[in-house]
Parts: C-alpha cells; sequence; structure tokens
C-alpha cells in the first residue's frame, strides 16, 4: 500500500481531547534521552527533565506511563532560578555571502580554538591523520556546548547559570567563535530566516533523514525550510517552585509570546524576496504541522490539568520518526529509509543497534498505543522519550520551559529577550504587571508576526513589559551593563514602534545589499529597518502583511 500522504486533521477532529483512560503502569518512569540545553557538568538546580529509575523496560507503556512521563517534564523545584541561553547563527562566507556554508568548513575554522581549549568535540580517535574534527558536542570556556542543526546553522548552548553569569559566559564564548570565524572568513548573521540562500541539508544522520522524510510527505517545503534556513534564540527557564507557580509562568509565557515575537521579530526576507512578514519565521511554524507545532492547548488550563494537557499533545501528535531493527529496509510508511545503519542518529536498543526511520502515514502515538502503530511491536518508552523530541510547540516542557518562538537577534542583540524574558517570569511583581500588559494587546501571533509594533496596542505594551523588566532585573541584581543594554533598547525601538535592523555579512558584488542606515558598518548592512524591514536590495512582491507565495511563506 502506498504511504498516505500527511494532511491537516479536520476542525472537529483537531478539537476532540484524546481520552485519558487510566491503565496499569507496566514499566519505569521516563528517562528522557532529549538533547540538553547545557554540558552535562552543569550545576545543581540545572532543570533535568523527567525524574526517575533510569532503566529500560520491554514491556509497552500504557496511558498512565505517558501521563506521569508528561507530570515530569513539569517538575516543580523550589530555590534560585537560573536560565540556559541557546542561540542558533546562520553562518556565512563573507566573501559569498549567497553560497552554502558546510559543517565542515565551520569546523575547520573552530579548530584552532578548540585546540586551545583541549575540545575536540565528536572527531573519534579512530579518525584518519588530518581529518578535520567535527565541532559537534565541543564545550567552551564558558560552558557552552556547541552544536549544527541540519542546514549548518551552529548553536551555542549555553550551560544553566544566574542570569547575569549566563549572558557573560555566553557573550565571552560567542567572542571567541566569531573571532575565529573571522580568521577563515566566516561570520554569523542572527536572523530567524536565510534572506538570500535556497534551504541544504547538510547533516545526514538518520535522525535528520527521518526528519527530512516526514516533512516531504506533508507536500510543502516550509519543514525543509525550518531545519536548514532558520535560527532563534532559545531560553530555558525553571518551570517553577509549585503547581501554582509552574501554572503561572506557564500562562504568563504564553500571554508574553505576542508582544515577544512582535519586539523581536527578525526574519523578514527569504530567496532575496520580503515576505510581508516581519517574523515570517512565526508564520512558518505556526503554520506548519498542527500537531506539533502549535501551543498545547488553551493559554488558560488549571494546575491539575496542565500535564494531562502535554500528555494529550503527545498522544495526538503525529510519529515522526521511530527506531528499527538495523537491517529493516523500509520505513514505517512504506518508502525506503536512511540507508545508513548507524551514526549520530542511530540508536542503542537493548542488545542491539537500532536506526531511526521516518514515518510518513500521519499515525499518531495515541494510534500506536492502541495498537494501530506503523509497526506490529508496542511502543516502549525510548519510543515515548524519541517521540518528545520531535514535538515543537512555541513553549515546550522538558524538565523546564523551553521557549522557542523568538527569532534569532542580529550581534549582542539576543540578550536582550533573554534578560526581558527571564526578569518577567522569574520576578513576582513584574510577572503580574506583564499579565495585565498583555491582555490589554490580546493580539495573536498572525498579528504579531506581520504589523510587529506598528500595532499601537502591541506597542504600548511591550514599552511596558521593558519597563516591568528593567524594575525586575534591579530585583534580581542583574549587573549593571545588563540593565544598560535593556535600557538602550526600549529607548531606541519600542519607544519609536521599531524593531532592531536585521543585518546579513557583505562584502560580496553579487548581493551586498545596499546600506539602508548611515550608521551600518562596512562588514553588516541592515536587511530591515525598524518597522519598514527594508531590504532595500530586495523587492517585495506581496503587499503587507500578505504572505509572498513565491518565497514560500
Amino acid at each position: 500500500m502506498p504511504p498516505r500522504p500527511i494532511s491537516a486533521p479536520s476542525a472537529a477532529a483537531a478539537n476532540t481531547r484524546p481520552t485519558l483512560t487510566p491503565a496499569r503502569s507496566l514499566a519505569a518512569p521516563p528517562d528522557v534521552a532529549t538533547r540538553p540545553a547545557a554540558p552535562p557538568r552543569a550545576p545543581a538546580g540545572r532543570p533535568t527533565g523527567p525524574r526517575g529509575p533510569r532503566r529500560r523496560s520491554l514491556a509497552g507503556v500504557t496511558v498512565d506511563d505517558v501521563l506521569r512521563f508528561a507530570a515530569g517534564c513539569l517538575p516543580a523545584r523550589p530555590g534560585p532560578r537560573s536560565v540556559g541561553v541557546e542561540t542558533e547563527w546562520l553562518v556565512v562566507d563573507r566573501a559569498a555571502n549567497d553560497a552554502p556554508v558546510p559543517p565542515e568548513r565551520t569546523s575547520a575554522a573552530l579548530a584552532p580554538l578548540l585546540a586551545t581549549l583541549g575540545s575536540n568535540g565528536s572527531a573519534a580517535s579512530g579518525e584518519p591523520a588530518g581529518a578535520v574534527p567535527d565541532a559537534t558536542g565541543a564545550v567552551l570556556a564558558g560552558g557552552s556546548r556547541l552544536t549544527f542543526e541540519p542546514g549548518g546553522q551552529l548553536e551555542l548552548s549555553g550551560a544553566p547559570l544566574p542570569l547575569s553569569a549566563a549572558l557573560d559566559a555566553v557573550r565571552a564564548d560567542l567572542a571567541q567563535v566569531r573571532a575565529a570565524l573571522a580568521d577563515a572568513g566566516l561570520a554569523l548573521a542572527g536572523l530567524g530566516l536565510d534572506p538570500l540562500r535556497p534551504p541544504t541539508r547538510w547533516l545526514t544522520d538518520d535522525r535528520y533523514a527521518s526528519m527530512a522524510g516526514y516533512w516531504a510527505a506533508s507536500g510543502h517545503d516550509a519543514g525543509r525550510i525550518m531545519m536548514c534556513s532558520s535560527a532563534s534564540v532559545q531560553i530555558n527557564l525553571d518551570a517553577g517552585a509549585d503547581p501554582l507557580d509552574i501554572v503561572r509562568r506557564w500562562r504568563l509565557a504564553h500571554r508574553l509570546r505576542p508582544v515577544l515575537v512582535a519586539m523581536f521579530a527578525a526574519s523578514p526576507a527569504r530567496l532575496g524576496r520580503l515576505t510581508g512578514f516581519g517574523s515570517a519565521r512565526t508564520r512558518m511554524w505556526e503554520s506548519l504541522d498542527p500537531t506539533r507545532t502549535v501551543q498545547v492547548g488553551p493559554t488558560q488550563v488549571a494546575a491539575a490539568d496542565l500535564a494531562d494537557r502535554w500528555a494529550e499533545y503527545l498522544l495526538s501528535a503525529r510519529l515522526m520518526m521511530i527506531a528499527v531493527a538495523p537491517d529493516t529496509g523500509r520505513d514505517a510508511g512504506g518508502s525506503a529509509g536512511p540507508s545508513s545503519a548507524t551514526g549520530p542518529g542511530s540508536r542503542t536498543g537493548p542488545g542491539r543497534q537500532q536506526r531511526l526511520v521516518a514515518v510518513r502515514d500521519g499515525t499518531t502515538f495515541g494510534d500506536w498505543l492502541r495498537g494501530a502503530g506503523p509497526t506490529d511491536r508496542p511502543p516502549l518508552y525510548d519510543d515515548l522519550a524519541l517521540h518528545a523530541t520531535t514535538i515543537f510547540p512555541p513553549v515546550r516542557p522538558r524538565g523546564w520551559l523551553e521557549i522557542r518562538y523568538l527569532d534569532a537577534q542580529p550581534g549582542d542583540g539576543w540578550l536582550v529577550p533573554v534578560a526581558v524574558t527571564t526578569a518577567l517570569l522569574d520576578d513576582p511583581v513584574a510577572s503580574a504587571g506583564a499579565l495585565a500588559a498583555c491582555r490589554e494587546a490580546d493580539k495573536g501571533w498572525r498579528q504579531a508576526s506581520a504589523f510587529g509594533l506598528r500595532d499601537d496596542a502591541l506597542r504600548r505594551a511591550a514599552v511596558s513589559c521593558v519597563d516591568l523588566a528593567l524594575d525586575g532585573l534591579v530585583r534580581l541584581g542583574a549587573d549593571e551593563s545588563t540593565r544598560a543594554a535593556v535600557a538602550r533598547f526600549r529607548d531606541r525601538y519600542p519607544a519609536r514602534g521599531r524593531t532592531p535592523p536585521t543585518t546579513w555579512p557583505t562584502g560580496s558584488p553579487r548581493s551586498a545589499p545596499p546600506a539602508c542606515s548611515a550608521t551600518s558598518s562596512a562588514e553588516e548592512r541592515p536587511t530591515g529597518h525598524g518597522d519598514r524591514h527594508c531590504l532595500s536590495s530586495l523587492p517585495k512582491i506581496c503587499a503587507h502583511p500578505g504572505p509572498n507565495p513565491a518565497a514560500g511563506v
């Protein structure tokens, strides 16, 4: 039977909540094998995900197990707060800024830096002499871990630390990385979407090959664009001190979304064309897959129901990939799966090596739990843990709150959304004020991603939130330099109804955009400025704020 194309669920199906019928638990509590936001040696208090005995069971999971797994993703942890910062960057060749940059070239540029730190990433001891070490997994002096995204985007994941220490550590690590890349003619660009280059997938391990196969079955290109052409600032904050605190922080993280998306919109263009959206990345993520990239249930949720909502989301989400025996030659949708049986995306199962393959037929995890899955065996805890890593809502519970909805920011602009968001969630006075401010600007993500701070209500809410954050930063003991950076941002941008200019490294006569601002440097020039997102060398072929079909938005 040919694979069934993935299609959006009907309105009735989308609004139907799975029945969570308790069943006898047959296995141990979950051990989530997600990519950490920081090195394993992080200080005490780091969010660690669901807790419990670290053992595997061959028994299939039950609905009870999914409920316990979901509850473990939202643990109550009293005590001092920490923040983990993940910054993603588009890597650009200064001499040809429309040319793709493979991860091997970036790794080679970083090799001298890593050698001085004694950190060789994932380079295997058996590599031939002269082989370029892969920078993946390397840890920098400040504790940031280097990884690559499928399109060659470079990610620095900082260790969870108190706010000022976290910002200082990531900033110092970024300075070292930028210097090493500059010596090799490369630069880091902080934008939510690549404005010039088409998406190219460089990473070929099982996980990303399966992910690409899943998105290909959807019939549109947005999945490949998000894998290979997007970048973000992700902020990892503690879930909360107790159940009531957790639900308060959860609600506020979602209420803030339109205001923060509008304030930090930095993805106006793709393939050399303006899209008509200040944050086209937000537009893409929200419309990508209604079972895995939209918000987890309504914002207003009772503390007792939050874990149930996350469990329902996990059960309703389509399977993206599953683990199979290495000799399995076909994926779960009937098409040939990845050919490699080993590599970074492979998984070690009980007593044997496993590989990941795409699920292309729209099967959900709940279907699999009920015996209608893509394979005859029942789902195990490893399968549930893997499934959870393929779910991408705007705020994801991972043992902490992973805030995923912010575009990457130019230069050192990333520290402002980190400081503002942390202050608004961690300081109780700022939290209460922000909730009221956002209620007055109750705009959806479409309005925020399209108009940004040109919308008066969003602009007023943004100014109020930054003012509240500034006061909260004082109470949280943030250092003077952080408070000064946020104050400068407030006066230059939200107070004027503008967003920071997006920049793209230039140097090639083929595609260097002319300057939109007399203050731009020779190295980087604006691709968008204020509320215009004026990418002056890129023709606008659609009416604002509508999408640009040619740009795939």
